[in-house]
């Protein structure tokens, strides 16, 4: 299981600078400082333990240009505070694809998870291009007859 550590640990190699994949089951947030990933230009997560599993803290990955995020919009909304992933904070993003897991959970929290994540998005400097989809089925989440739009 990925931990905070193991995150640390990733985000402090100066080579990485493509592509980061990230997929995890944990229902604590997994912290991306701003120490760490510097020069990483695109990152994927994935999400599996309810909720959106991660934040990004100020000033974090300052080159991040695409991020791929899938989770799951069981109980992420219920939470007073809604939805706060620190998307908001990524300013050089271009591109944001977000993938949402509606399994388990009402329609209100996925809608309140995909409006707040819309508007972090859209208070980014670069107005970064954004694509929403739904999945049902956890066997198929990346496609198939269960996307949803």
């Amino acid at each position: 299981m990925m931990q905070q550590e193991d995150i640390w640990n990733l985000s402090v190699l100066p080579a990485l600078l493509c592509k980061l994949l990230l997929s995890y089951s944990t229902r604590e947030e997994l912290i991306m400082g701003d120490k760490g990933f510097q020069h990483l230009k695109e990152l994927s997560i994935r999400c599996d333990g309810g909720g959106t599993g991660v934040l990004f803290a100020p000033c974090a990955m300052p080159q991040l240009q695409h991020l791929s995020f899938a989770f799951k919009a069981r109980g992420v909304a219920s939470k007073d505070s809604g939805v706060d992933t620190g998307i908001q904070h990524l300013s050089s993003l271009r591109e944001v694809d977000i993938l949402v897991g509606c399994d388990g959970t009402t329609r209100y929290n996925v809608m309140a998870a995909e409006a707040a994540l819309r508007s972090a998005v859209n208070i980014l400097p670069n107005r970064p291009n954004l694509g929403i989809k739904r999945y049902w089925d956890l066997m198929e989440p990346y496609g198939g007859s269960n996307w949803r739009g």
